[in-house]
């Protein structure tokens, strides 16, 4: 956890999520000097994940066996949920700082885009592109580098958790 930067010293709003092992990869968000965060996945459970950050260790589990929702925790405490909705193809997320925002094909690219977005009430907060490399599958940008807060940083790794499960879904289909 402190091996982490600061997300406060972040001076770019372009990052690259690194793919890191093989059967178990890790993905750490880097701007090609720092490391700001790491999305760690289970073997078995692809819902499941943990975020470490320099802000501390933020865990994704399940709420339900049956359901579309999973929680996020910090120190076994739940700060926010994120639920599917799958008539739309949107994720939303509630936090409990207040912060609300859905997860979306970003809007105007198409419905063959490799894009998807945070988006809020006030704008696209951040946006994922697949870039088809093995070791660097995911470009991130920040929307607004003025507004930068710790929770950009968790919606980006969660995020690129939210289109890693994706990508198991339509494996197994």
């Amino acid at each position: 956890m402190s091996s982490y930067s600061n997300f406060n010293q972040l001076r770019t709003t372009e990052l690259t999520a690194l793919r890191s092992g093989f059967w178990q990869p890790d993905y750490i968000l880097t701007d090609g000097q720092f490391e700001y965060g790491k999305l760690t996945r289970p073997s078995f459970g692809y819902k499941e994940g943990e975020i470490e950050t320099a802000a501390g260790t933020f865990m994704l589990k399940k709420a339900s066996f049956w359901g579309f929702s999973l929680n996020i925790l910090l120190n076994d405490e739940i700060i926010g949920t994120l639920k599917r909705n799958i008539w739309d193809n949107r994720t939303d997320l509630n936090l409990n700082s207040g912060l609300s925002a859905w997860f979306v094909r970003t809007p105007g690219e198409g419905i063959f885009t490799r894009k998807t977005s945070w988006m809020s009430a006030e704008g696209e907060l951040v946006t994922i592109k697949s870039t088809f490399k093995y070791s660097k599958p995911f470009a991130v940008t920040l929307a607004n580098p003025d507004k930068q807060t710790e929770n950009l940083l968790l919606l980006a790794l969660i995020g690129i958790h939210l289109r890693l499960m994706k990508n198991a879904r339509a494996a197994a289909s």
